[in-house]
């Protein structure tokens, strides 16, 4: 019985510690995913509270076309008004990527927008993690 009692809380402490570590979560795809010459493409994500650390990469893969523009990471408190914090100039490759960190997550919503200039067609993929602190 003892051993049981003590599985059950190895397992829940395991349980607990994998959860600070959160899974990088792909934003599924959705109309509007496409930057379409100077038609900005968006996605949001919502940090909900309990959260102090986030990681962003957004994938701008090319369709066609010259991709030339940036992506940029804004955040907001009331999902209306947003800030620029980041940025990264798109060139004309297959694949454009970053990876913005952001602590103490201050910002209920980070919006990853790419921005394209002239003629061309990408595709916005975004990967994130919500981490909590290991020290708390």
């Amino acid at each position: 019985m003892k051993r049981a009692i003590l599985s059950i809380a190895c397992v829940l402490i395991g349980l607990s510690a994998f959860a600070q570590f959160g899974t990088p979560l792909k934003m599924r795809l959705t109309a509007g995913d496409t930057a379409v010459n100077t038609t900005p493409a968006a996605k949001i994500i919502t940090a909900s509270a309990g959260y102090n650390a986030i990681g962003i990469q957004p994938v701008i893969t090319k369709v066609s076309g010259t991709v030339a523009g940036k992506a940029y990471l804004l955040w907001s408190l009331d999902k209306v008004n947003y800030i620029k914090t980041d940025s990264i100039t798109l060139t004309n490759v297959t694949t454009n990527t970053a990876i913005w960190t952001k602590q103490t997550t201050p910002a209920g919503y980070y919006k990853v927008q790419v921005v394209g200039t002239g003629t061309m067609s990408a595709i916005l993929s975004v990967w994130y993690t919500l981490r909590k602190s290991i020290t708390q």
